[in-house]
């Protein structure tokens, strides 16, 4: 949430500075909109998955899911994470090639400063990775509250 959380101030500080610099000068940020698109927008929101799902923080269609018994909101819970967490290796398995592919042929995005590819690539990657072991954690804890109850006669 640290890194969320400065670059949501540096895109704030940066967005400001470009708009006065705009209207006030006539002389805009030139390599604000790649650095704020490219970089901290990615930064903002991929880095909050993991905590957000820890805390159930996320957005939840609830509509039939506060009526179900808690077991089938286990069971629905158990579900969500382990199709999101196969889900999740197919997607960091392709980010991973990207990420090698744009490095290793140095790609870079066209611009007034030429920011590498591969930079932007890493910052989800990272979040996604950390969003997969969220789930995973999720999943055996769920597997193991279950038999908690089981041995217990609940």
């Amino acid at each position: 949430m640290i890194v969320a959380g400065i670059c949501l101030v540096a895109t704030l500080g940066i967005v400001v500075m470009d708009v006065a610099l705009r209207y006030f000068f006539h002389a805009p940020i030139s390599w604000a909109h790649e650095l704020i698109r490219g970089y901290l927008m990615a930064g903002i929101f991929f880095p909050a998955l993991a905590r957000a799902t820890r805390n159930q923080e996320h957005i939840r269609v609830d509509i039939l899911y506060q009526f179900f018994p808690s077991s089938v909101k286990r069971i629905a819970d158990l579900f969500v994470a382990i199709t999101m967490a196969a889900l999740l290796v197919f997607i960091i398995r392709l980010l991973t090639l990207r990420l090698i592919e744009e490095y290793e042929q140095n790609r870079v995005l066209a611009g007034f400063i030429e920011w590498p590819l591969w930079l932007m690539t890493i910052i989800p990657l990272v979040g996604l990775i950390a969003l997969f072991a969220r789930l995973v954690a999720d999943v055996f804890i769920a597997f193991n509250s279950s038999e908690a109850k089981l041995m217990d006669g609940s």
